[in-house]
């Protein structure tokens, strides 16, 4: 901005000036690269004391069953565990955690150098960086001009350094809107497969994709009514 306007204009402090409306410019906060460092630290997951202090499980059946008659995911009486064999395993279970919170420790030095520390107030205003992507999960390449960020969205509650909740508006619980263009029919080892080109538009960048029909049929059966005869 500031080099397309000294080649006609100039005054005292001109580019200072451009500095600052540029700054206040929602339209550029939005649309921007951004060469900050991300905002940040990194929050490192609570080592547990103990094991078994959090568990996760995946519900599968049908297993074949163990020698004793026990499902794969099912466990017998537990025996009890003697003092030695207990002291062992305290002892074994200190070594490890004191490994895993060397581990974190070195790993959060190394990604806070390239991140910096900025936090928010409930009541502040934010933008949301946005990665658009189609309704089968690719990345809409960003051009220059498309925006990298919605918002400005006023924070609501903060839930840590990292988590808040941020007010928004209802029209953004759909973010895709998505149309056909075009049909086409393509012949694969003397089969036929019919073709759709597709317009995703998701926060305001579009891109056009072609698409298997059988599976847009699938996933988006409401762009299909009324339209048999678009071919």
């Amino acid at each position: 901005m500031y080099y397309d306007l000294k080649k006609m204009f100039w005054w005292p402090g001109m580019k200072g000036d451009v500095a600052t409306v540029i700054s206040k410019c929602l339209t550029c906060q939005k649309v921007k690269i951004e060469h900050q460092k991300p905002s940040g630290m990194l929050q490192p997951l609570e080592i547990p004391q103990w094991k078994w202090k959090g568990i996760a499980m995946d519900f599968v059946t049908d297993l074949r069953r163990t020698r004793s008659g026990f499902d794969a995911y099912e466990s017998g009486e537990a025996s009890v565990l003697g003092p030695d064999l207990l002291a062992e395993t305290t002892e074994t279970i200190k070594k490890i955690r004191e490994r895993i919170l060397m581990a974190q420790s070195r790993q959060k030095s190394y990604a806070d150098q390239r991140r910096k520390p900025l936090e928010f107030e409930v009541g502040e205003h934010v933008f949301l960086r946005v990665t658009p992507t189609i309704g089968i999960g690719r990345a809409i390449k960003t051009k220059k001009l498309n925006p990298r960020f919605i918002g400005p969205f006023e924070i609501l509650r903060q839930f840590g350094p990292v988590p808040y909740q941020v007010a928004l508006p209802p029209h953004l619980s759909n973010l895709h809107n998505v149309r056909i263009d075009d049909t086409s029919v393509k012949k694969l080892q003397g089969k036929e497969v019919s073709l759709v080109n597709v317009a995703w538009n998701r926060a305001g960048v579009e891109e056009h994709t072609w698409e298997l029909e059988s599976e847009m049929r699938k996933d988006y059966p409401e762009l299909f009514s009324g339209s048999e005869n678009l071919e």
